[in-house]
């Protein structure tokens, strides 16, 4: 039997806990890649990467004005996950009046929490099941404010993600060779070069603590690069079925960061 325990770490585990002032909002239309659940669906494996010239949303919020929660639905062996996020921002302005106005109704997933202790962030929203935005605005003798509300427009069985990677990443290494160095100054996205005779990838530095998260962008070519199982001087990969990565341009693989005293391995999470 598995017992399901309050958190014994905290000294009242029911309690409210402190919020982050700051949400992270991405249009689903903007990511190249997100990250994907783990075989329990809830802890997010990967990087959220945005396109070229895209960028995330960071909005302000008043922390003591956030709510979050979600309830279930629908009938018996057919319920649904309906998860809500409200967000209070202060004042008024040319800025977040384009924000309300150009992010209505436009698929989006939310990032939040975090900070304060917390490792991970929570998500609502992917790419198959986004979220979306309703705003409310007030002006009066006491308060000037926008109530921002995300929620799932339509049913899904999706449970609040857990996230405890990066920010939102954009910027792309590009190597210029097909032996790679992973180096956190660089970013944890690296483009292969394009290829004409098939290069076998290679790791020859890396720096990204256990537990971190890179990605390898395929660089095309008429024979493009290859990583293999096994490969790799100062890390290993460790590919999903032992089965090769080939680098057509723009394909991506994603891989965990795991060091076992002198060794490094890069384990394959996903690659599309």
């Amino acid at each position: 039997m598995k017992l399901i325990d309050k958190n014994r770490q905290l000294s009242s585990p029911g309690g409210p806990v402190a919020k982050s002032p700051f949400i992270t909002i991405m249009k689903v239309e903007d990511l190249a890649s997100t990250p994907q659940p783990n075989a329990k669906g809830v802890l997010l494996e990967g990087l959220y990467e945005m396109k070229q010239g895209k960028e995330p949303f960071k909005i302000y919020n008043t922390g003591s004005f956030q709510n979050f929660g979600f309830e279930t639905d629908g009938d018996e062996d057919a319920a649904s996950i309906q998860k809500t996020l409200t967000a209070r921002f202060p004042g008024d302005g040319l800025e977040i009046r384009e924000f309300v106005g150009g992010q209505m109704d436009i698929e989006v997933i939310v990032l939040f929490g975090g900070g304060c202790g917390q490792n991970q962030k929570s998500v609502i929203g992917s790419t198959c099941a986004p979220i979306k935005m309703r705003a409310n605005f007030t002006m009066d003798n006491d308060t000037t404010h926008y109530e921002l509300t995300f929620s799932n427009m339509s049913n899904d069985n999706l449970m609040p993600g857990l996230f405890g990677g990066p920010d939102p990443v954009a910027n792309v290494f590009v190597a210029d060779a097909a032996d790679l160095e992973f180096l956190v100054a660089n970013g944890a996205l690296v483009k292969l070069p394009s290829s004409a005779t098939g290069e076998a990838v290679g790791v020859t530095d890396i720096d990204f603590p256990s537990g971190s998260f890179v990605s390898v962008i395929g660089g095309g070519g008429a024979d493009p690069a290859v990583i293999s199982d096994a490969a790799g001087t100062d890390a290993k990969f460790v590919l999903k079925d032992g089965t090769s990565f080939i680098g057509l341009d723009n394909a991506r693989i994603t891989f965990e960061v795991f060091i076992a005293g002198t060794d490094t391995f890069l384990i394959e999470r996903s690659r599309s």
